[in-house]
Formats: structure tokens, sequence, C-alpha cells
């Protein structure tokens, strides 16, 4: 069966995907099969068991187009000197989390300092699922 991821949670390791029957399935990242992480929105293969999906591949359709990807670099500096606005959200054309970071100024530093960890440790994605572009 195909679905989308809708959520995954890296501390605990779990998350959702939707499957295109219309159900919702849970999985955990032992079942995720392959080298990437999961994230929001990728597409991907399993099987359903019950309510769990389980071995899960993420389909060839992921790629990352050099006219919409977001540049690393940028959105780190921008997350540092900016971040308590939300402007790096913005900037990954995240609108609706870098409103509600510009009226929180950055969830009170809280949002702010998760975003910089996200950003630096590669985990951070734009609003299509594409990882953060290092341009050398």
């Amino acid at each position: 069966m195909q679905g989308n991821v809708i959520f995954y949670d890296v501390s605990s390791s779990s998350g959702f995907i939707s499957g295109d029957d219309g159900v919702r399935y849970s999985f955990v990242r032992q079942q995720w099969l392959g080298q990437a992480e999961p994230y929001q929105h990728a597409r991907v293969d399993f099987k359903a068991d019950g309510d769990r999906a389980e071995d899960i591949i993420l389909m060839n359709n992921y790629t990352v187009r050099s006219d919409t990807s977001r540049d690393w670099l940028t959105t780190l500096l921008l997350c540092i000197f900016l971040g308590q606005l939300g402007i790096h959200r913005f900037y990954t054309n995240h609108i609706a989390i870098g409103i509600l970071q510009f009226l929180t100024l950055g969830g009170c530093g809280i949002w702010w300092l998760i975003d910089i960890i996200l950003i630096v440790t590669d985990s951070y994605r734009d609003y299509e699922g594409n990882p953060l572009v290092r341009k050398l």
C-alpha cells in the first residue's frame, strides 16, 4: 500500500502514515527500511497490519529541485539573528508557524533554540519536505 508520512516525532521515533485508503497507520522507526530518516510529507510504500504500518520504504519520487530548495547557511543565519521573529520560517515557506513565532517572539525563545538545533543537525525541512541544501 502507498501513503504519506503525516507526522514523525524524532524523540519517540514514532509517527503516522496516511494511507491511500484513507486510514491512518502508526509506525515506529524500526519499521522504516533504508538509511534516510522519516520526514513529514514523504511518499512511502508499506504493508498494513491492522492499524500499524510495517516494512516502510521511501518511494523514489523524492527529489530536491534546485529551484525550490532552500540554502542551509541562509536559513541558519536567519534563524540565529532573526529567529525570534520567525524570519527563517518565512524563508522556508512555513508561513503559519512563522506568524506564530513572530507573535510569541520565537515561543519565548524555545522554538528559536529548537530550530537552531534542527538546522545544525540537518533535521530541519522546508514546507515541501525537502532538506536544506548546503551550497559551497
